[in-house]
């Protein structure tokens, strides 16, 4: 199985395209899937650009929209797209040549044509070729397709991952249990599927803590198969808790088996649940029916999450639904998602079909009429059938209504599929009987709500208790617009049920003249009643009490486990990662920044109704979390509003920050927040918008406006100094930039850093256990290279969060710069068993290994992080090892091979006659990390591995000049003479040269050592050149010329041992040196470069110093 890289599609099909696949082979253990290209695109190999996911989709749909029947051009999908390469374009059109084919046309090659003059070269070479390349993906479509045979089964391998026992099928796909040989062979789950689908896409875009997280995916054996990773979490579906419940029928609704259930059909291997987690202990404390609101609720979230990224779900079913054996639901295969994100809302969505049983009526209804009318013969519309509520929001709702049977199926003891008179769904074979079913399913559900949920009790003997028999009702409703109207709504309402609160969107069960009723029948027996409640008050008062310390503790639980979701995961926001290579934290630009912010404060809920302190996540708390949570979101609205204020001519983003200062804050905003609201206020009034009317200050939280104020004077914000206009200086780092690159003089760079530093130090004088106040104050310490005070900060954090990853990495660095290899590594090893895919972490523990005296696990390590960032040429991963240390530059890469294309090609200007192209930057940042890393490893004395990785530099870019001048140097060092003045003809004609001298004088240092180590060597001519030139730019930008005179006079002393006309010169150069600086004169004497002429250059100074 080949893995390329994103230059060439997963989906090649054309001659042109396979002749480019190529990689390495990995055999799986029965053979089936031997010459299978498995090209992956997940976070742990190489990845595809937006580019190349467009045009897998467009691809997937053109082919799914065939096979319905339709017949789209491919016109429909390059209007309007320009970044699409000409290549991807005639893939496209060849595509739709070939399934217009297959469904029978005969297309004619001069219509396409035709159609596309601007591709007519390349299409029609392709169409000629058409018949010579009967193994095409696309020709597998004109034969009928055994997906049985196709897919894997038990014992395969695929990639690094062997197949270890089958969890599912359905009939286009299989779900594995699988073992990940390149990673501990840790268990994970692997879908295959004989049908591409954006469900990949869908569930990276849907990312939620209830839905079931994709690891990476791939296409399998040239684009027939589509493999899927997902991490395992055990447990089982909620099908099969349902089926044991089924076999073991109850009729209380206190039974509270759900838990043993769900042990007793677990999957084995899962490590038993200890210690117990938080969502186990909560489900413990509920009935199984409020268990399994709850469980619901949860799901909903997750749906709506989804809807508001533009996804529906489109199979809601208990099958579909995973509860883990920690006790957390997640949604499953997405397979019939739809993307309806770019979807004009006022045109119909098409229906991708799904589970009859669990669907709305409306969807029912429209499938039943599409299949009559196929039976008929009668023309179909090409948008599919669509239902009555087919805007954008219709199969959100549609989503609702099954999640509301998968809730009354788990309540009531009862399968949807009793309603079908077969008592089972029509198999593929049954065209005209799964329309049949769909008619009788829509009629059923069309007889109203109330008639499903009494069907639903007396079916499966249960009573649904009145006020969640009123949320099912309102959820089943055969109207689409009777329904919840979000997912979140019906979320809403049992959360509420479950804590004896009115419901907010369902109406409430009117039981009150009921009530009235029984007590007149039956007075005396509520007399004795009310006497036996009294006298058992207080023992039930005992049990309630307990009751609600399980409950809080429980919830204290959920909310820290939520915190250490949104803090401690590798991809955190709140943390800004920094490595070996780069001397202070990247930083973000403002969008991104934004973003992140609202993220953050969604989060929270702090953009919804009500007071965001309330929410249990929030209040459940412990008080040291509760209070470096509170800093945290305060900041986060700073940096939001702030971003939103300095949109030019925005007034509706001004009166979102306006309002969401008010939210957050009150009467008490912190002085920075209250400025920014003054600033906001002008704005607005320009515009002639008004304001509420604040109420009167209160003085805010002095440990809130001691952060708030640091946070403002990190940003270099006027507001934080109190400046009038109160707007933002906007001193942002940019994280494309060179971090190395630090040519502008600043007046007293760092006195912004030192105000913070003084703000967090009050902070921590008042609250000394505050996270966020050593974590500042720590990332201050980095900035300005006090890397024990920064290390000492990050290890008081990590007593506060062990189990955050970025903070070990972090440490691993400030250890690094403080020459505590072995901490170093032991830090960096424990960032990487938390996040082993972290590609950083793994070019942190490189750099720390680079100076050990040992080489063991370097080379790999510079590997895998090569694999996992997907930054030089696919030709490294098959390169021979370095071997040739008399030319170790040399058999790195092969010749043949140096100019080839990059796996991220830089923006350069195109040369005369050729076409623009707009690729993604190389960040040089980057560069200059692996720049670094290169010269650790030269230090350390690994010489081979150090060529190495200059020459892989300069195969990513060649006119990056850091790596240049390392290449030049190692050529000196070995002796190549020859490539040595290649490399120096390129160095001195580049004109960034200035930037590189000026910049560091480490850097400049290296230009004087290469001279005298040219000079030493001979090659005297060349030595003079970059001596001279490396002295004119250090004059051009007045920095101090002392050193450079004297490699000037060192060298011209050199070469003065042959040539003694050189004498004068390098008198007249060293006279300029010690007039720099006088101890030049003491290096005069003790340098050996000067020993056959100190006695002439010293007479000609001692002249001169007589004049």
């Amino acid at each position: 199985m080949a893995m390329t890289s994103d230059r060439a599609s997963p989906l090649d099909s054309t001659p042109a395209s396979r002749s480019r696949s190529s990689g390495l082979l990995l055999e799986p253990r029965d053979g089936r899937f031997g010459a299978a290209a498995f090209q992956t695109n997940g976070s742990s190999t190489l990845t595809i650009g937006p580019t190349s996911r467009a045009y897998l989709e467009a691809l997937a749909d053109l082919t799914e929209r065939w096979e319905r029947g339709e017949t789209p051009g491919a016109e429909l999908y390059l209007d309007g797209l320009s970044d699409w390469t000409a290549s991807q374009a005639v893939e496209l059109i060849y595509r739709e040549f070939r399934l217009a084919e297959v469904a029978g046309r005969r297309p004619s090659p001069d219509a396409f044509l035709a159609r596309f003059p601007e591709h007519r070269e390349a299409l029609e070479t392709l169409l000629r070729l058409d018949g010579a390349c009967s193994d095409s993906l696309l020709r597998r479509l004109s034969k009928p397709r055994d997906d049985d045979a196709l897919l894997p089964r038990v014992g395969d391998e695929i990639g690094p991952y062997i197949l270890k026992r089958e969890l599912g099928r359905g009939g286009f796909a299989r779900v594995f249990l699988a073992e990940q040989a390149d990673l501990e062979y840790r268990l994970v789950v692997v879908k295959i599927s004989t049908r591409p689908t954006r469900e990949p896409w869908l569930l990276a875009r849907a990312r939620h803590a209830n839905i079931v997280e994709i690891v990476s995916h791939a296409e399998v054996d040239d684009g027939a198969l589509q493999m899927i990773c997902m991490p395992f979490r055990g447990g089982a579906t909620l099908s099969a808790i349902l089926g044991r419940r089924r076999e073991r029928p109850t009729l209380k609704n206190s039974d509270r088996r759900l838990l043993d259930d769900l042990d007793a059909v677990a999957a084995p291997e899962y490590p038993a649940t200890q210690p117990a987690r938080p969502a186990r202990e909560l489900l413990r404390t509920m009935t199984d029916v409020r268990a399994f609101a709850s469980i619901v609720a949860r799901l909903a979230e997750a749906l709506d999450h989804a809807y508001s990224q533009g996804v529906a779900h489109g199979d809601v079913k208990p099958s579909n639904i995973l509860l883990t054996a920690d006790g957390v639901p997640m949604l499953l295969d997405f397979n019939l998602a739809q993307d309806w994100s770019f979807h004009d809302p006022e045109s119909p969505v098409e229906d991708p079909g799904g589970t009859l049983a669990y669907m709305a009526p409306e969807r029912l209804r429209a499938l039943a009429a599409t299949s009559l009318k196929r039976r008929r013969r009668e023309p179909i519309d090409s948008q599919g059938p669509t239902p009555p509520d087919a805007t954008a929001a219709g199969p959100h709702r549609a989503d609702v209504y099954s999640l509301g049977m998968v809730l009354l199926e788990a309540v009531a003891g009862w399968s949807p599929t009793d309603d079908d008179a077969d008592g089972r769904e029509p198999g593929p074979a049954g065209r005209w009987a799964f329309g049949e079913a769909a008619e009788r399913y829509a009629a059923i559900r069309e007889r109203g709500a109330a008639e499903v949920v009494r069907r639903a009790e007396q079916s499966g003997g249960a009573t649904v208790p009145p006020a969640l028999r009123s949320i099912l009702t309102h959820c089943l409703e055969a109207d689409p617009s009777a329904r919840y109207g979000r997912a979140l709504e019906l979320a809403e309402d049992l959360d509420r049920w479950r804590a004896d609160r009115p419901l907010a969107f369902a109406p409430e069960p009117s039981r009150r003249r009921a009530i009235g009723r029984w007590t007149r029948r039956n007075r005396r027996g509520v007399a004795i009643a009310a006497f036996a409640v009294t006298l058992s008050t207080l023992t039930a008062a005992v049990f309630i009490v307990q009751g609600s310390r399980a409950m809080a503790v429980a919830l204290e639980h959920h909310a820290v486990d939520h915190l250490a979701l949104s803090w401690d995961d590798v991809a955190s926001p709140a943390f800004h990662y920094q490595r070996p290579g780069f001397p202070s934290p990247r930083g973000r630009d403002s969008v991104e920044e934004t973003g992140s912010a609202l993220r953050a404060l969604k989060d929270y809920k702090i953009l919804e109704s009500g007071d965001w302190r309330e929410q249990d996540n929030y209040r459940f708390l412990p008080a040291a979390d509760r209070d470096d949570l509170e800093l945290w979101l305060v900041e986060q609205t700073f940096r939001a509003c702030r971003a939103l204020a300095n949109r030019p001519d925005s007034p509706d983003d001004w009166l979102r920050a306006r309002t969401l200062i008010d939210r957050v804050c009150g009467a008490a905003a912190p002085r920075v927040l209250a400025a920014l609201r003054n600033r906001l206020d002008g704005q607005l009034a320009t515009v002639g918008v008004a304001t509420a009317t604040r109420p009167d200050s209160v003085p805010a939280s002095p440990c809130v406006e001691e952060y708030l104020q640091g946070v403002a004077a990190e940003l270099d914000d006027g507001a934080a100094a109190g400046r009038g206009d109160g707007k933002p200086g906007m001193k942002l780092l940019d994280p494309k930039a060179d971090p190395w690159a630090d040519v502008r003089q600043v007046e007293n760079p760092d006195a912004g850093l030192t105000t913070a530093l003084e703000h967090y130090r009050r902070l921590l004088s008042m609250r000394p256990d505050s996270f966020w106040g050593h974590y500042r104050s720590a990332t201050i310490a980095f900035r300005l290279r006090r890397w024990a005070e920064a290390a000492a900060g990050i290890e008081t954090c990590l007593r506060g969060r062990p189990n955050n990853p970025i903070l070990h990495g972090f440490l691993a660095t400030c250890l690094f710069n403080l020459d505590r290899s072995h901490a170093a590594l032991a830090a960096s090893n424990r960032a990487l068993d938390a996040a082993p895919d972290h590609a950083e972490f793994v070019q942190t523990r490189a750099f720390i290994r680079a100076g050990l005296p040992e080489s063991g696990g370097l080379e790999a390590d510079i590997r895998r992080y090569e694999m996992l960032k997907s930054l030089i040429p696919e030709s490294f991963f098959r390169s021979p090892p370095i071997m040739d240390l008399a030319n170790p530059i040399a058999a790195s890469v092969p010749a043949s091979r140096r100019g080839m294309p990059l796996a991220r090609p830089r923006k350069s200007r195109p040369a005369a006659g050729e076409s623009s192209q707009d690729s993604e930057e190389i960040d040089p940042g980057e560069l200059t990390a692996r720049a670094v890393l290169a010269a650790k490893i030269r230090q350390g004395g690994k010489i081979a591995i150090a060529a190495g990785e200059i020459d892989k530099i300069l195969a990513i870019d060649p006119l990056y000049i850091v790596a240049r001048i390392d290449h030049m140097c190692l050529a000196i060092e070995t002796r190549r003479f020859n490539d040595a003045r290649d490399d120096l003809d390129l160095i001195l004609d580049d004109p960034r040269l200035i930037e590189y001298v000026v910049s560091s004088v480490h850097r400049a240092e290296a230009l004087f050592d290469a001279s005298r180590c040219l000079a030493v060597e001979g090659e005297v001519g060349d030595a003079l050149r970059l001596a001279k030139k490396t002295l004119k730019l250090i004059l051009a930008a007045g920095k101090s010329s002392g050193r450079a005179y004297y490699t000037v006079a060192a060298v011209e002393s050199l070469a003065a041992r042959t040539e003694p006309n050189w004498i004068p010169s390098a008198a007249d150069h060293l006279r300029l040196a010690i007039a720099a600086n006088r101890d030049y004169e003491q290096w005069f004497l003790q340098d050996e470069a000067f020993t056959p002429v100190r006695i002439p250059i010293r007479a000609i100074l001692n002249s001169k110093k007589g004049r």
